[in-house]
């Protein structure tokens, strides 16, 4: 199994994949080459502000790319504003307390999809 790392935003991020619980580190446009068998597991993680996720394989020749999730990172964007808009809107902003905390709670939403889904690998067809 081959698996490369894009990352466009930083040179310093790294990505950790466990390859039966053996640490690998990949560095943006690195390629790691695994020798797994079926039945082996793959996971991965990027950087250390995001969850641990499963690479389901049905080859053990496939080849991935861990790479940012942009969908789901303008999905949470998308949420914060229109939390931000609703909050505006409605006048909570009139009580620093509340638009404060209402801000707060936008923020924590917005890096509990980045948490989650900020990152996923692809399936490189050749």
């Amino acid at each position: 199994m081959k698996i490369y790392f894009e990352n466009p935003n930083s040179a310093r991020t790294v990505a950790k994949v466990w390859h039966n619980d053996v640490e690998h580190d990949i560095r943006r446009g690195d390629k790691l080459n695994l020798p797994v068998k079926m039945g082996d597991t793959v996971k991965y993680k990027v950087g250390a502000m995001s969850a641990t996720h499963k690479i389901n394989f049905q080859s053990p020749d496939s080849i991935f790319t861990i790479m940012l999730d942009r969908k789901a990172q303008f999905w949470g964007i998308g949420a914060f504003f229109a939390i931000i808009a609703v909050m505006y809107f409605a006048g909570l902003f009139d009580n620093q307390i509340v638009g404060s905390v209402g801000a707060l709670v936008a923020v924590a939403l917005f890096e509990v999809v980045v948490y989650f889904r900020g990152w996923k690998t692809t399936v490189v067809h050749r």
